[in-house]
């Protein structure tokens, strides 16, 4: 693998990642604090997600690529594989952040009357407080495998293992953890995917149903099959390096689709969200209107 051969060049693409990550993530968690673009219960459901991306791309920033510059071996010790747990940690965590987010942005477009009650300030948190509950679980059981197992070498791959599929494991790793690693997250996934897409259909945004589609469906086959992938430079970029810039990636298709992260285009596009509301048909009263520039602020 690139990662083995080429260490040092690896670890400055992962610090790279790592720090565009950084980057990206800390200037919408800046503008979700001090702009308030998201209000005080939907913008706590954002903060969880940026710090969530904020803790993963410091791990590619820092820690992965001084482990594989000192000695890129390292990596398949079972300590080290422990610690790259916290990366699935964070992973986890800003999946079922951004499903929380779909499902919040459903819940507006569907039925607005029962928003307030479904994202009370108390249920928010609640389920705020779930997403990392849960990422937790997943967490323990690998880290303590990773510590126990003598098999280590050969199971929990992740995409660092970019010569290896998730989905080709060996008789000996395909165990129900294995398979709760690899199942819950895609089916998360795929639930966000769906729920996004019909809230963003109904609010007519078709551009960002396509971008969005097409971006997380991309990363997730790259990731998943750059295995069979023969250069291992290029193998090494479909998988690890892409595992890295995820973070970046997704934070940039945010602040591009959301105008209020970039103040210079609010008035550009203010004519646009105008013209949305008044193609739904809906009387243009004034508790229209908010409602629909409310909901325009919940699209990411």
């Amino acid at each position: 693998m690139f990662l083995y051969t080429h260490p040092k060049t690896a670890s400055a693409f992962l610090s790279l990642s790592g720090f565009l990550g950084l980057l990206v993530n800390l200037f919408i968690l800046h503008r979700i604090i001090y702009g308030k673009i998201f209000g005080k219960s939907f913008g706590r459901i954002w903060i969880s997600r940026a710090i969530a991306y904020v803790g993963a791309s410091a791990l590619f920033a820092f820690f992965l690529p001084a482990v594989a510059f000192y000695d890129a071996h390292l990596l398949k010790t079972g300590w080290i594989r422990a610690a790259i747990q916290f990366i699935n940690f964070f992973v986890i965590t800003l999946i079922c952040s951004n499903f929380l987010i779909a499902w919040n942005r459903c819940v507006l477009v569907i039925c607005p009357i029962h928003y307030k009650y479904v994202f009370c300030d108390l249920k928010t948190k609640v389920l705020i407080a779930s997403t990392w509950i849960v990422s937790l679980m997943l967490m323990i059981p690998n880290v303590i495998d990773n510590l126990t197992q003598s098999h280590i070498k050969h199971c929990h791959k992740t995409p660092l293992d970019s010569d290896t599929s998730p989905y080709m494991q060996p008789d000996e790793c395909r165990t129900w953890l294995e398979f709760i690693n690899i199942v819950l997250p895609s089916i998360v996934i795929g639930l966000t995917i769906v729920v996004d897409t019909y809230s963003m259909w109904r609010l007519g945004h078709f551009v960002k149903i396509m971008v969005q589609a097409i971006v997380a469906i991309f990363i997730y086959i790259s990731m998943c099959f750059s295995a069979f992938i023969k250069n291992e430079f290029i193998q090494f970029l479909a998988s690890s390096f892409l595992w890295g810039m995820m973070q970046a990636i997704d934070g940039v298709v945010v602040i591009f689709f959301n105008t209020e992260m970039h103040a210079g285009l609010r008035r550009r596009f203010s004519t646009d969200d105008k013209n949305i509301v008044n193609s739904t048909g809906s009387s243009p009263g004034e508790q229209k209107n908010q409602f629909f520039s409310f909901a325009q602020k919940c699209v990411h």
